[in-house]
């Protein structure tokens, strides 16, 4: 529940800084949403409580007892999403990913249009810098992680190297009648 938490704190203070603009905007009697940077925040702002919205309202995870789930064969692991939650879970990824790459874009044009109103030295070649290195390390990692569970399933010799309380999960999601291989699966599972 950590993106479900920091992306509802983050839908917070980006609603408190949209208010901040609009009041700006207003009290400097400039007109609203006349510039393309304007028409962009209100366009994210949009697209950003839709994505918060959509993101209490996915669909459950299929169960493999079901008989319009695809979830059957787990190994099958194609890129065709094709159940609710799959399509749900790549709809709201993608857009979740345009949305950052939209907002690094708005943020340096910020900063363009701060430094260009105050008459000081932009510091956009800087931001851009930081976000490139944050991106590289991001994808170092994403890389590493997915060389680990490669060496991982490479290693295990078809033999479940679960550690128990993951044996117990597992068994507890094919009680339940989840796939426990699904990427879908949750995390926890309620024992009673």
């Amino acid at each position: 529940y950590i993106h479900v938490g920091a992306n509802v704190l983050s839908f917070i203070f980006t609603v408190i800084a949209f208010i901040i603009a609009v009041v700006t905007m207003s009290v400097s009697k400039k007109s609203h949403f006349s510039l393309t940077h304007h028409r962009i925040g209100l366009a994210l702002m949009i697209i950003i409580t839709f994505q918060v919205v959509n993101g209490f309202l996915r669909p459950a995870v299929e169960r493999t007892s079901d008989p319009t789930s695809t979830e059957k064969n787990s190994k099958n692991k194609s890129f065709l999403k094709t159940t609710p939650r799959q399509m749900w879970q790549l709809t709201h990824s993608i857009l979740g990913v345009i949305m950052v790459g939209v907002v690094f874009y708005q943020l340096g044009n910020g900063y363009d249009m701060f430094s260009n109103d105050f008459t000081v030295t932009s510091l956009v070649p800087y931001f851009y810098v930081y976000i490139g290195i944050m991106l590289l390390t991001f994808a170092v990692i994403k890389v590493w992680m997915l060389y680990e569970e490669y060496d991982a399933e490479r290693n295990s010799s078809g033999v479940n190297s679960f550690a128990p309380e993951q044996k117990r999960m597992a068994n507890e999601a094919t009680s339940r009648g989840i796939c426990p291989d699904s990427d879908l699966a949750p995390i926890q599972f309620s024992i009673e």
